[in-house]
């Protein structure tokens, strides 16, 4: 796979003039590994509505990850809401192509 390579993508077109979007990347492990299995990864927010997650270093086959994307609205400057994507990624040793 060619880095760096969009994997996810959170699109939010129903935000009022009034509200604001933030978002974070984290890994659920408790372990020194997260640090880094968080840096192969980039979370980018553009338009303050969209968010892209992108791979940015090779993966290993085989392995499995734990991501955690959290999304919080802000309404006037207060929190609003607050949701939880988990993404499970799977490294397959095959290649595929679209």
């Amino acid at each position: 796979m060619s880095t760096p390579a969009e994997i996810f993508r959170v699109r939010n077109s129903q935000l009022g003039n009034d509200q604001r979007m933030e978002f974070e990347l984290y890994s659920p492990a408790t372990t020194n590994s997260t640090s880094t299995t968080l840096n192969r990864f980039q979370l980018t927010v553009d338009a303050a509505r969209d968010a892209h997650l992108y791979v940015v270093q090779e993966l290993v086959p085989g392995e499995e990850i734990d991501l955690f994307v959290q999304m919080k609205i802000f309404k006037d400057r207060a929190p609003h809401s607050v949701s939880v994507m988990k993404l499970l990624i799977y490294v397959s040793q095959f290649d595929f192509y679209p």
